[in-house]
């Protein structure tokens, strides 16, 4: 039975994931491009927590030689509430909310901001796709 729950939660993400990531590579896309969102939707940038993860030192020293303890170093270099992962960086990050917002602001779309980077891409491919 485990085998068989293991097989559909495997297949419904590889159909999930395998339509989003065949979208990340179109020929009008430069690719660069798309290998960072492929990264991205992969969960495979480098952010502070991933770095922590594979043992990349990640200590610190501020000005005074004070050495940095390393929760402190993974927090967000941008707003230094939360620790520094792909979901923050992209999604939950204050700053980074205002730049989306603002952004969305200026290109006259009315938007609840997705609350992950799979549907963030999704809401960028549905735009383009349906020319909104």
């Amino acid at each position: 039975m485990e085998s068989l729950i293991f097989f559909l939660m495997t297949s419904w993400i590889i159909l999930i994931y395998g339509y989003l990531l065949r979208l990340v590579w179109v020929s009008s896309v430069p690719a660069k491009v798309s290998c960072f969102v492929w990264k991205l939707l992969r969960g495979r940038l480098p952010s502070k927590s991933e770095l922590l993860k594979w043992s990349i030192n990640l200590h610190a020293t501020v000005p005074g030689n004070t050495a940095v303890s390393v929760l402190d170093a993974a927090y967000c270099s941008c707003c230094i509430v939360g620790v520094e992962t792909i979901q923050h960086l992209f999604i939950i990050c204050p700053f980074v909310v205002n730049v989306w917002n603002c952004f969305y602001n200026w290109i006259g779309f009315d938007v609840i901001l997705p609350t992950s980077c799979e549907d963030h891409f999704k809401l960028h491919v549905n735009c383009l796709q349906t020319g909104v």
